[in-house]
């Protein structure tokens, strides 16, 4: 065995699905095919025919394929669970503690437990019933909600939501007349939240799997074998999915974390100029790739002058690293300045300008429970001050 844990393996084994397995940053991808996955080690035949056996440490993510988008004008009813599975359903029943689920496109019967459910929400290709829906999202509720839609008006009522063995919804509320009862067919009504939520014993999350078709489970246990994956979410429900849906595994969110992923805490954008230049996440201030001395990046932050970010991260992130310098494709020859703190200890200061080389930022933030980045103007004008920070992430 080799210091990176590397075991070549003289054994041949039947493969599962041909794809690319990223590691930590350091190593480089691999093609090649799985051909075994636990919930310890991934198990991986590369190009060159040897099978190697990796701990699921060194792994962020492996892509398959790639997802589609849904077909145009299909219809769906979303479903979410409370640990941010997110389901496409073309039916969907209510049948006692279970609820059945036949996912759109593919037409796989899935089954989840009811206590699970976070909301389903029938029609939820329209934009506008989608929109509207996120409020009552937000809202703080002793009760269930069940919403039905009235000429195309919502009229929502509390209650307690059940099922019955007719696949059937169960919806009890207090009426008029005393406590009421009623039996509803799941696609009559729009939609409806459950007061579900994961327990304080709840698993974390160590992989978001990522189907063909828009699909996303995420899962505290993913194994495979020649038979397909089985995977386990974070809130309990259990799914097998066979190997020709899956389109890609993350595996970073207990590892690794992109800065342009997370939302900010809080954000100040202003301008000695009176200009709002928003900062952007994955993009340039022209809306285009981050270049920095010809290199694209495809994640990263770009920011202008007077603008600060703040990120909550409660200790979790041993490191912070990114590239940082003045975008290729966006113009001004400006010298901002940045800097960067961790829970108001300054990390890294320094001005920046078109002459400078991109510079790498690697710092320590051991312990940190807040983030903030920087950046100002060291001119009368701010014109052309703006700053990249490229591939910018967050290591545990």
């Amino acid at each position: 065995m080799s210091v990176r844990n590397l075991l070549v393996l003289l054994v041949s084994t039947s493969s599962l699905w041909a794809g690319e397995v990223h590691f930590v940053p350091g190593r480089p991808s691999s093609k090649g095919e799985l051909v075994r996955l636990t919930e310890k080690e991934l198990t991986w035949r590369d190009e060159a025919n040897q099978t190697i056996v990796e701990p699921l440490q060194a792994v962020l993510g492996i892509d398959f394929q790639p997802a589609v988008p849904l077909p145009a004008g299909l219809k769906y009813t979303e479903v979410a669970l409370t640990d941010g599975t997110l389901l496409h359903g073309s039916r969907i029943a209510i049948k006692g503690k279970e609820v059945e689920l036949i996912l759109a496109v593919s037409e796989r019967v899935v089954q989840v437990p009811l206590n699970t459910i976070a909301y389903v929400l029938n029609d939820a290709h329209d934009p506008a019933i989608r929109q509207k829906w996120q409020e009552y999202l937000g809202k703080k509720r002793n009760l269930d909600l069940l919403a039905i839609s009235r000429k195309g008006m919502l009229s929502t009522l509390e209650g307690t939501i059940s099922g019955n063995d007719k696949g059937r919804i169960v919806f009890e509320y207090d009426g008029p007349g005393g406590r009421q009862k009623a039996e509803l067919d799941p696609t009559k009504i729009q939609g409806m939240i459950l007061l579900n939520s994961l327990g304080p014993q709840a698993p974390s999350a160590v992989c978001q799997v990522y189907d063909v078709n828009q699909n996303v489970l995420v899962a505290d246990r993913v194994t495979a074998d020649a038979n397909g994956f089985t995977i386990r979410t974070v809130s309990g429900a259990k799914f097998e999915v066979p190997t020709a849906a899956i389109a890609r595994l993350d595996y970073r969110s207990d590892k690794l974390v992109y800065l342009s992923d997370l939302k900010p805490r809080e954000t100040v954008t202003k301008s000695k100029q009176g200009r709002l230049d928003i900062w952007r996440a994955d993009k340039n201030l022209e809306n285009s790739s981050l270049q920095l001395e010809g290199q694209v990046y495809g994640k990263g932050l770009c920011l202008h002058s007077h603008t600060e970010l703040v990120y909550a991260l409660d200790g979790k992130y041993k490191e912070f690293k990114a590239i940082v310098g003045m975008d290729d494709m966006v113009g001004g020859d400006g010298h901002p300045l940045v800097r960067v703190e961790g829970d108001g200890k300054e990390l890294f200061s320094g001005a920046i300008s078109r002459k400078d080389r991109r510079r790498e930022l690697v710092l320590d933030i051991k312990g940190v429970k807040e983030l903030r980045i920087i950046v100002t103007s060291s001119g009368l004008f701010d014109f052309g001050d703006h700053v990249d920070f490229a591939d910018a992430k967050l290591q545990k």
